[in-house]
C-alpha cells in the first residue's frame, strides 16, 4: 500500500477518548453492543465487495459510515490491547484446553445468547456467530489475532487503509481505477478475523456473566 513517511501521531489512539484508552475493552463491549456480529461480517463484505466491483454499496452511506467509524475504533482498541499481557484473561482457554473434558465446540465459547432461557432458534444463533474465520490457535486465545494483524500493518497504516476504502466506497471508482496498491485480500483476511476474536473476547469476558445473571446463576442446556 501507500503510505508516506510516519508522522509522530499515526501509531496513536486518535480516535479514543482519555476513560476509552484506559480501558479498550470497553470499546469492544460497545461495538458488538451497536452492531451483531453476522451483521457485521455482512456490512464489511459488502463493503469491500462494492471497493472491487466498482458498485454502488448495498448498504446506505449513513450506515457505512457509521460501521467505518466503529470499527475504526475497534482497530485503535485493538492496537491497545495487543500491547498488554493477556495471557491471564478470562478469554484465553490455555488451561481449560489442554483438560480431558475440555469441548472446543462448546456454545457458551462463542454464542452466549444460546445459553439464555429467553433465546429463540438457538441453533440459528451458534451458526450465525460461529468464528468461521478462526483457527484452533486463534479460538484458544484470540489476542493473537490481534498480534498479526499489526504485524501486517501498523495502526497508522490501517487508518489510512481504512480510509481509503470508505472514500472508494462512496465514490464512483473502483479499486483498479486508481495507483493505490493494496492488498485487498489480506486486508479482508485480517478484518474479518478481528471481528471474530473480538466477538470471542466480547463473549468471554461480558456478555456469557451477563447472560448467567439473568439465567438465574446457571447456563442453559443447548437445545438438540
Amino acid at each position: 500500500m501507500y503510505f508516506d513517511a510516519p508522522r509522530a501521531w499515526d501509531n496513536l489512539p486518535l480516535r479514543l477518548s482519555t476513560e476509552e484508552i484506559a480501558n479498550p475493552f470497553e470499546i469492544i463491549h460497545s461495538f458488538f453492543s451497536a452492531h451483531e456480529k453476522c451483521r457485521c461480517s455482512l456490512i464489511l463484505e459488502r463493503w469491500l465487495q462494492s471497493v472491487c466491483e466498482n458498485k454502488k454499496c448495498k448498504e446506505s452511506p449513513s450506515s457505512l459510515l457509521f460501521f467505518y467509524d466503529r470499527l475504526s475504533e475497534l482497530i485503535e482498541a485493538a492496537f491497545l490491547i495487543s500491547q498488554l499481557d493477556n495471557t491471564r484473561r478470562k478469554s484465553v482457554l490455555l488451561a481449560e484446553s489442554e483438560k480431558e473434558d475440555f469441548c472446543i465446540m462448546a456454545p457458551t465459547l462463542y454464542c452466549a445468547w444460546s445459553s439464555s432461557k429467553f433465546a429463540e432458534n438457538k441453533s440459528n444463533l451458534l451458526w450465525m456467530d460461529f468464528p468461521r474465520n478462526l483457527n484452533r490457535r486463534e479460538f484458544i486465545s484470540p489476542y493473537h489475532v490481534f498480534k498479526k494483524m499489526f504485524k501486517f500493518y501498523k495502526l497508522g497504516q490501517w487508518r489510512h487503509e481504512l480510509h481509503y476504502l470508505f472514500n472508494i466506497a462512496l465514490s464512483k471508482e473502483g479499486l483498479l481505477d486508481d495507483a493505490f496498491d493494496t492488498d485487498i485480500l489480506s486486508v479482508r483476511k485480517h478484518l474479518h478475523k478481528l471481528i471474530d476474536a473480538a466477538h470471542l473476547i466480547d463473549i468471554r469476558e461480558f456478555r456469557l456473566e451477563y447472560i448467567t445473571s439473568i439465567n438465574g446463576g446457571e447456563n442453559e442446556e443447548i437445545d438438540k
